[in-house]
């Protein structure tokens, strides 16, 4: 059979349980598969639980991403703007140097 009860072989997959009265031998599939229920509803909450832990570890690396891609935006732009204000003074010097040359 399916669950391996009834094979031909004298259902041997069950061991000792095939001398047991057919009641018996219910009771003990009622358990097995009960057991077999329970270890599936503690793999799922397993698996949920993991798939929790997943996503709030992937929001914290995408928060930590984020944080980091701010970090280095506001560092380019205070350097961009150190870098323009440098040439602002030097074309200024420029400037002057030239009105007195023409003086």
């Amino acid at each position: 059979g399916s669950l391996g009860l009834c094979d031909s072989d004298n259902g041997s997959e069950l061991g000792d349980a095939v001398d047991l009265p057919p009641e018996a031998v219910s009771d003990e599939v009622e358990r097995q598969w009960r057991a077999v229920d329970d270890h599936y509803f503690q793999s799922t909450r397993a698996h949920s639980r993991i798939r929790e832990a997943l996503a709030s570890s992937q929001a914290s690396l995408a928060n930590k991403v984020a944080y980091v891609q701010s970090q280095l935006a506001a560092d380019a732009h205070t350097r961009l703007s150190a870098l323009v204000q440098r040439c602002l003074d030097r074309s200024a010097q420029s400037d002057q140097l030239l009105e007195k040359v023409h003086e």
